[in-house]
């Protein structure tokens, strides 16, 4: 975040969070202290200058304040001891603060599409297992150890339960997709407690008065095309997504609040998450929830809407002190507008990209100085989450950056291949999933070894092994 010449007390102040330095554009501006250059070039460096001025001068406000509230136990009462103990303790959590919203900025890249999209996105390989009638399984507990990462469980028309979930014999989610037949023709039922980057999509999640998600041990996890609904239970939070310290992406889902034990009395709420989250939420709707979310993290709401019958009151989307909300084209209800920002491309569009890669573009100063932030132009993991998108184009710019930055071929042939089985077409399709699988494959094995040549524009290895990527299991 950029520093203020503020007095110390307020300049601390505006490194938490709590000024006007809180706007969107403000924390996306660019930095012009001496060592950034190198921080951008190379991705490590020693501390800049500003980074030594934050510490230096959180340090001596700290240091003052504990030498103001040191105990004398020969005079001070009780009382007097809470008071000074309660100051200590808000000066360190401000010093933490200070430091961690210098060091590790939610406002710059919690605005990143394709973060979320990495985090949540399984690693798929290719491989397809069928489940339904006249399949060779017929359920999802038929199927459980045939399953391993990787695998996409296409599912057809009809009601599946998700297995155990509790206990020993839970199941642990990692690198799955589960697509439906769309949120008309499957239903899916149970609970998922363990999750990492596991995609739901294309169905209908009927919570039977729980919650349909309950990752309280952290996980990441993506909604796509999904009806949620059956959590206004009237017991506990009443909400169908439950979390804390995870991560999740949402996309084109419906959040039907009302239908529960509870409906005729009051509505339900979307989302409960709680402890450190990032929570990225594109194109929903939220239908009679008395709340979408408490933010006491960073979330972003990309064209979400709202609406509740009768005179049930919304909550919406409700901004807290210690948490941010980027919104863009917002329809839904929103609380307050304190802890709240605006932009206007996203990290994935094609104008964005354009400006990304220097062709004439619209964004904009605020999407430049991101751009420019987050090396966008040499960011491998960023190009390479690009290859899932929905968007061919978008996959083909990704395709064609990664060869130029790293001389890596992706193949995108499948792109041009019509998809002859329309009903279960994928959109991207799986070959694109098992690129984009193979390509981070690849960047985890070189990325310590991968050294970044300006003059050159590419990257070279300093490893002598083969860099060639090994290919996907299929």
């Amino acid at each position: 975040m950029t520093l203020c010449a503020f007095p110390t007390r307020k300049w601390i102040a505006c490194a938490l969070g709590l000024s006007a330095c809180t706007t969107y554009a403000a924390a996306l501006a660019p930095e012009t202290t001496a060592g950034t250059e190198s921080v951008a070039a190379t991705g490590k460096s020693a501390l800049s200058p500003a980074d030594t001025e934050l510490i230096q001068t959180s340090t001596d406000s700290l240091q003052q304040i504990l030498v103001n509230n040191r105990v004398d136990f020969g005079s001070d009462s009780l009382t007097d001891i809470m008071v000074k103990r309660a100051a200590i303790v808000a000066a360190l959590q401000e010093y933490q603060e200070a430091v961690i919203h210098h060091f590790v900025d939610p406002q710059l890249f919690s605005a990143d599409y394709v973060q979320y999209l990495n985090a949540t996105a399984p690693r798929l390989t290719g491989r397809v297992i069928e489940v339904g009638p006249n399949k060779e399984y017929t359920s999802l507990a038929l199927a459980r150890n045939a399953i391993k990462p990787g695998d996409t469980i296409r599912l057809t028309a009809g009601t599946f339960a998700l297995g155990p979930n509790r206990g020993r014999d839970a199941t642990r989610w990692a690198d799955i997709a589960i697509i439906g037949a769309g949120p008309e023709l499957t239903t899916l039922t149970g609970q998922v407690e363990s999750a990492l980057r596991l995609r739901l999509q294309n169905l209908r999640l009927q919570c039977d008065d729980d919650e349909f998600v309950d990752l309280r041990g952290g996980g990441s996890l993506h909604l796509r095309d999904c009806f949620i609904s059956g959590y206004n239970s009237g017991a506990g939070g009443s909400n169908a997504i439950n979390g804390s310290d995870c991560i999740m992406l949402v996309e084109r889902c419906t959040f039907e609040g009302r239908s529960g034990r509870v409906a005729d009395r009051h509505n339900g709420d979307a989302l409960d998450l709680r402890g450190f989250c990032f929570l990225y939420v594109r194109q929903s709707q939220f239908v009679d929830n008395q709340e979408i979310i408490r933010a006491t993290f960073p979330c972003v709401f990309d064209a979400c809407t709202s609406r509740t019958t009768e005179d049930r009151r919304s909550h919406g989307i409700m901004p807290y002190p210690t948490g941010f909300v980027l919104l863009r084209d917002n329809q839904a209800t929103l609380s307050s507008t304190q802890r709240t920002g605006q932009f206007v491309h996203a990290t994935d569009d094609l104008e964005f990209l354009r400006l990304v890669l220097g062709a004439p573009s619209h964004a904009g100063k605020v999407a430049q100085n991101m751009s420019e932030r987050l090396a966008l132009y040499r960011n491998l993991p960023y190009w390479i989450g690009l290859l899932r998108h929905e968007n061919a184009d978008v996959r083909s710019a990704a395709a064609d950056q990664i060869k130029k930055l790293t001389g890596q071929v992706v193949d995108l042939a499948a792109d041009n291949q019509p998809d002859h089985d329309a009903a279960a077409s994928l959109n991207p399709p799986l070959a694109a999933e098992a690129s984009a699988t193979r390509m981070m494959q690849w960047y985890d094995a070189h990325r310590d070894t991968l050294v970044w040549d300006e003059a050159a524009g590419a990257y070279r290895t300093s490893d002598t092994r083969e860099s060639e990527p090994s290919p996907a299991t299929p």
